[in-house]
């Protein structure tokens, strides 16, 4: 029974019907906007956290998609679609994957995705929780598609205009300016499908193969292969060979964005539906077979369209809200989709990973995942997957720990099979230390914590996932502009949080002279403090600050923001930052002002869209905790205040309503967090209070009881099982084991 301090409210638990999240989900929220605006969401089937994601990837009239709005292969404003591939990442920044497309056409038209992209309209599309459709009118074909965690269903239903039904296999399609040197397809007609390799050179990161088994539900009545311009009707293997050498050339022996051609197609005369199951693997092509004997239902698109909503729905289970408006719904459970997914399972059914030493190995835990855009995520998704999805969360610290022992260090961007090396900090510390702060402690901490502690302390120079030079900054307490020519501040207060984590887990294990040694670190941070000024400045060596130009541009001292949205990266540490300000009230006052002075700009550039704010930026990380702070300071009323209008106006539920790129489901999470009413400090156990969107909550969170949060008509006070707390805080602890949650008025 939820604990009520209403007096006279009913219990919507008892009441009303708990919210069908399922059917909320939208999954074209955040596949539009422009310029800094854009989600990069994809809008295809997929199941949690799995690895093939089969989306459309589109482009303009004239075949144009740029990389930077296309880093989810999809965008909203686009009219024709160049293809169906099955490897994405949800609103990352840079263009990669698109791997193996998979087209309908009316004969084999062409041989490159100019040529056979198809016309569509919004009207004759449609998506939900595991599933997609769209109907072209020429070729005149309805495709519906659906996934499992390594397989997807594809179904072209062909009017009887199409004369010769037909799914070509391009293994050239890529996303941005990636490119694929190399591949192979071999033709299986008496089997029914086909199977090859590709290897892919992504936009960011490092080639990787990709295999694929491919099973039809019918015969194929024609088929041939193309590569590099030349088509071989009736042909079964076609092969584009790599350079020779270029595993050990330095640099790539191709030229970025190269357009070749390597495919293949099969021709079902008189068909009227055709069925295609593709399989992939980052392993071999045995494995592809494998992961498609495992997981191959059937061709019955519609059992596996529920086979997927079903597993969506159990995954959303720890999660059950009840009320709330139709707006919150949808972007509550359009978020908590676009949160599952990624990290990407690189793991095979049976195990078998390619690790970043290129070798195979097995997981011996729940599965090998990649794709973690960690410097991101490790400030909202992580913390989510810790506190509703800790198993599988547990899971993918044990993949960075195989990365650390495979690759030599804890990456900070790995894609695919090695790290992407993009943003700056040891922010996987912060992941792996903070979920075991918080209870996760069943995965590979001892590799993780050795590994963190010699990169910190400078007894490691590893070749990814490094920190500038240790001994500099050990004696200066800061990143001089000397050593860190540019994003000296943000290097200083990103690691101050990661020093914060791994000094708390040193402590926790009895490691008192490690944890004193990073505590004292993470206080760092304030050496980078004007006091005359109230911002963080880059220092010289012989400590004098250098001057802002402009407290409202990008400076080479920040990343991706300004003084304004660095003067607020402290979150591990907020009464330290407080006390550095001068006081509570001094707080205040300068966050009314970052957001006060944030609504006049918005107001003021009405109509302008797609270009940061100099004050409140939603779009990036370094400032998504600033409107919690408001409850660290004792007005949580403010913070409510800025936290809804955030929520109505940084995110929407048309296909711009993510306020910038996703980021492997930052953003999403955010507003889960936002709705639920309270958010986690980054690097630490504790999280910040604001009002719930809904008007009750339940989450299994593994305690013997469930986290249950309840709000009244108004929030200015909150009680945890049935006792005042002084201030809009908390530690997971006081939720971990079942906790009631109310919010009401004085």
């Amino acid at each position: 029974m939820l604990l009520l301090l209403i007096s006279c409210a009913e219990d919507p638990t008892q009441t009303a019907e708990p919210v069908d999240l399922l059917s909320y989900i939208d999954p074209f929220i955040g596949t539009g906007g422009i310029a800094f605006g854009v989600g990069g969401s994809y809008p295809g089937a997929a199941r949690p956290f799995s690895l093939v994601k089969v989306s459309p990837d589109t482009g303009d009239s004239y075949g144009s998609a740029p990389g930077f709005s296309h880093t989810g292969g999809y965008h909203y404003d686009d009219d024709h679609i160049q293809g169906f591939s099955h490897l994405h990442m949800q609103g990352v920044g840079i263009a990669s994957y698109g791997n193996l497309s998979l087209m309908p056409s009316d004969g084999v038209v062409a041989t490159e995705q100019d040529g056979y992209a198809a016309q569509f309209s919004h009207e004759d599309e449609d998506a939900g929780a595991g599933w997609y459709t769209v109907s072209f009118a020429a070729p005149a074909v309805d495709v519906t598609l659906t996934a499992t965690a390594h397989t997807a269903l594809h179904r072209y239903a062909f009017d009887g205009a199409v004369e010769t039904p037909t799914v070509l296999i391009d293994l050239a399609h890529v996303l941005g300016s990636g490119v694929v040197p190399g591949g192979e397809i071999n033709l299986l007609p008496e089997e029914r499908g086909a199977e090859g390799w590709l290897l892919s050179d992504p936009e960011m990161g490092s080639p990787f193969p990709l295999f694929f088994a491919i099973v039809f539900d019918q015969a194929p009545t024609d088929y041939g292969v193309w590569v590099e311009g030349e088509r071989d009707d009736g042909g079964l293997v076609a092969e584009l060979a790599l350079p020779e050498g270029w595993q050990d050339a330095e640099e790539p022996m191709w030229a970025e964005g190269t357009k070749y051609q390597l495919g293949g197609w099969m021709s079902f005369d008189g068909a009227e539906e055709v069925h295609v199951r593709v399989a992939i693997s980052n392993v071999d092509i045995a494995g592809a077979w494998r992961n498609l004997e495992a997981e191959h239902h059937d061709f019955d698109i519609e059992a596996g369209i529920a086979l997927a909503e079903s597993d969506w729905e159990d995954f959303l289970s720890p999660v059950t809200v009840w009320g709330g408006s139709e707006y919150d719904r949808t972007v509550f459970a359009s978020s908590l989709y676009k949160a599952a997914q990624m990290p990407t399972l690189f793991s095979d059914t049976d195990g078998r990973y390619r690790g970043f030493d290129d070798e195979i190995h097995t997981a011996d835990w729940g599965g090998y995942y990649t794709d973690f855009s960690l410097w991101d995520t490790y400030r909202t998704a992580h913390p989510l997957y810790t506190l509703l999805w800790p198993d599988r969360h547990a899971d993918m610290l044990d993949s960075l720990a195989a990365m650390a022992r495979e690759g030599g260090s804890i990456p900070r961007w790995p894609l695919a099979n090695w790290d992407g090396g993009a943003m700056l900090g040891t922010p996987g510390s912060i992941v792996f230390a903070e979920a075991y702060l918080k209870g996760i402690t069943d995965f590979d901490v001892d590799t993780l914590r050795q590994v963190g502690w010699e990169i910190a302390s400078g007894a490691l120079d590893p070749e990814y996932g490094w920190r500038p030079d240790v001994a500099t900054y050990d004696a200066y307490g800061y990143h001089p502009v000397e050593e860190v020519t540019s994003r000296s501040v943000a290097w200083t207060q990103e690691v101050a949080i990661s020093d914060h984590a791994l000094g708390t887990l040193e402590e926790a294990l009895g490691e008192p002279e490690r944890a004193a040694y990073l505590l004292e670190r993470a206080g760092f941070w304030i050496n980078h403090y004007n006091s005359e000024t109230g911002y963080f400045h880059a220092r010289t060596m012989d400590g004098a600050f250098i001057e802002i130009d402009s407290e409202g541009a990008w400076d080479d001292a920040y990343t991706e923001g300004n003084a304004r949205q660095y003067r607020w990266l402290v979150p591990h540490d907020p009464e330290g930052l407080t006390a550095a300000m001068g006081g509570e009230a001094v707080v205040i006052d300068r966050l009314n002002e970052l957001f006060d002075e944030n609504l006049i700009a918005v107001e003021e550039s009405e109509g302008v869209i797609g270009v940061p704010s100099s004050w409140y930026w939603h779009g990036n990380e370094p400032g998504l905790h600033t409107a919690w702070l408001y409850s660290a300071v004792g007005r949580p009323d403010l913070a409510q205040k800025w936290l809804r209008w955030i929520m109505d106006n940084e995110y929407s539920e048309n296909p711009d309503g993510i306020d910038g790129n996703d980021d492997g489901g930052t953003l999403a999470a955010w507003y889960v967090f936002a709705a639920m009413g309270f958010y986690p400090l980054a690097g630490t156990d504790r999280y910040l209070l604001s009002a719930p969107a809904f008007d009750a909550i339940s989450l299994d969170i593994g305690g013997e009881q469930p986290l249950e949060i309840t709000r009244g008509e108004a929030a200015e006070t909150v009680y945890l099982d049935g006792v005042e707390l002084e201030r809009f805080a908390l530690t997971h602890d006081q939720l971990a084991e079942g906790a009631q949650l109310s919010f009401s008025a004085e």
